[in-house]
């Protein structure tokens, strides 16, 4: 079941009465913040910098000098950040907002006009993605491309795509 709220505050205010409305016995239901953001989420994105940190040592691909990630709510870019540090590199984590629920103390300009509305930028970066074989979708992976593509690089980038399961092509 998945309820929509207009502001984080009704959200916070429903959220128990929601968990009880739900719960059976004793299993109370899983909540899932917006954004997606939640402890084990974001352990999942310690893990996956241990993994880019491998493929550095391993001579897999250079280490990156910044990884681009689509920031929600923040837990994808506190993982990485977590886990590039220790696994020992120095890549820096540009998290690109594309969530206007939450106040983050970050660069702001690949949002648009809200959550979910997209950008000249990030529809020029969704057909550039296309005509590479790279399926985005425009709320979230998009603008972070957008942002990759208009910033001058001083070393390698990595661009994290965080988008989740996508249709498959019909055979």
């Amino acid at each position: 079941m998945v309820h929509r709220f207009r502001s984080v505050a009704r959200l916070r205010a429903a959220a128990p009465f929601l968990l009880a409305r739900y719960a059976d016995g004793l299993r109370i239901p899983a909540y899932l913040p917006a954004g997606g953001s939640s402890p084990v989420g974001t352990l999942g994105y310690v893990e996956t910098a241990l993994e880019i940190a491998e493929q550095v040592r391993a001579g897999l691909l250079p280490e990156p000098a910044t990884v681009v990630t689509a920031v929600g709510s923040g837990g994808t870019a506190a993982g990485l950040t977590l886990g590039l540090r220790m696994a020992g590199l120095r890549s820096r984590v540009l998290g690109v907002v594309v969530n206007d629920s939450f106040r983050l103390d970050a660069d702001h300009g690949w949002l648009g006009a809200t959550y979910g509305a997209s950008t000249p930028e990030s529809e020029a970066a969704l057909a550039w993605a296309a005509e590479q074989g790279l399926h985005l979708e425009p709320v979230y992976t998009a603008k972070a491309l957008a942002a990759v593509r208009a910033r001058s690089a001083t070393g390698p980038v990595l661009f994290l795509q965080t988008h989740g399961p996508r249709p498959q092509p019909r055979s």
